[in-house]
């Protein structure tokens, strides 16, 4: 398998000496289709709101205790048993 890179002779030697490679921001590129990609990412806010409110009120009163906890139920769930 093989990857091509056009680059200036002093970068090509500075890859093959160092064995890495830097690639450019997509920002900094002079040709708007040289990297395209149709990323749209659509939420409905109030229903996200809605959601991550009743899911903190059903761990605030233990219903999901008993099931895996990301890092921000770990922390609800540690302020739930100092409190007690």
């Amino acid at each position: 398998m093989r990857l091509y890179k056009y680059v200036a002779p002093s970068t090509a030697r500075t890859i093959i000496s160092t064995k890495t490679l830097r690639w450019s921001s997509p920002m900094t590129l002079n040709d708007p289709f040289d990297m395209q990609f149709a990323f749209q990412f659509r939420v409905n806010q109030a229903k996200a709101i809605a959601m991550a409110l009743e899911k903190g009120w059903q761990h605030h009163y233990g219903a999901l205790l008993d099931r895996p906890l990301n890092e921000l139920a770990r922390i609800m769930q540690r302020r739930l048993t100092d409190v007690a």
